[in-house]
Formats: structure tokens, sequence, C-alpha cells
């Protein structure tokens, strides 16, 4: 399966899954997950594609610098608009092109020129496989809100689980 295939599949199931959420429980916060919500989750996982996104053009991505959009986590139909723009993107970026990735692992104490700003060489599909595990990752985290408190909705088998363990439990079986 290639990357641009399995994104569309891991985007699919977030949007199947935001679909079948009543309006407060995508903002409703879950105590086992700090009193984050789902929508914060889907907020978080959604901007950094769109930080992928934006960054493509100029060549430079910065996860740091993500828009924080308040509308993605409280209203679950703007998220899955949101989230079908992702997935065209991703269906119609076919270039691996060469990113610089930015992160700043300085504290929000320090003053901006002494913070420790990395830049790496990266590319496109690189990233895109850095998303695709970071969804997946809040997806699990998404997974245990919804059995705490949402046995309505159906998940995919697979919602939340990472590629090499559906393999494993395979070859387990």
């Amino acid at each position: 399966m290639n990357l641009i295939t399995t994104t569309g599949n891991v985007l699919s199931q977030l949007d199947e899954v935001i679909g079948q959420l009543k309006p407060e429980d995508y903002t409703r916060p879950v105590k086992l997950l700090n009193n984050s919500t789902i929508g914060q989750h889907v907020r978080h996982t959604l901007e950094f594609f769109i930080c992928l996104m934006d960054g493509t053009p100029s060549g430079v991505v910065n996860y740091d610098n993500r828009r924080r959009d308040k509308m993605i986590e409280d209203d679950g139909d703007f998220a899955r608009q949101v989230l079908r723009g992702i997935g065209d993107f991703v269906k119609s970026h076919k270039e691996n092109s060469a990113l610089t990735l930015e992160a700043d692992f300085g504290s929000a104490e320090q003053p901006s020129n002494e913070r420790a700003m990395v830049r790496i060489p990266s590319n496109y599909l690189r990233e895109l496989v850095y998303n695709i595990e970071h969804a997946i990752h809040h997806m699990a985290l998404i997974r245990v809100a919804i059995n705490e408190f949402c046995g309505y909705v159906q998940l995919p088998e697979d919602f939340g689980v990472a590629s090499s363990t559906i393999r494993s439990r395979q070859t387990s079986s």
C-alpha cells in the first residue's frame, strides 16, 4: 500500500468517526486524557497535516507554528471539511520535494534568539510518514475517549492502531 492510499485510509477513518459523534461528545473533556477533548485531538492532528501542506510550497515545515484553530476543535462538521481538504491535497501532491523541518526546543522563558531552533533536511514523503504515525497516535487517544463515553460510535477495527501492530497481530493469529 502506498503512502497516499495509507494517508487516505487514516483520514477516512477519522472522518467516519467524527461523523458519528454527537457535538457535545466531540467537545466533552475526558478525564482519562487530562481533560482534553476529542475535538482538541482532532485539531492537533489536522494542524500537523496543515503545517505540511502550508510549508510544502516554501520548502520549510514547522509544526510548532500551528494555528490552533478553535473552530476545528469545537465543530466536528468543520473539522470534517478541513479533513477532506487535506485528503484532496495529499491525493494531488505526488512530488517528493525537499523540505527543511524547523523545530524549536527552547522554553517560553528564553528569548527567541537564544532558543534551540534546529533545521533538519527532510522531504515531503518523510513528513507524510510522520503525519500518518502522529495521526494514528492521536486516534488511539480518541479511541480511549470513545470507549469511555461514546458506546454508540462504531469504530473501525484498526482505528488508532499502527500498521506494524496490525501486521504483528495478523502473523500471531
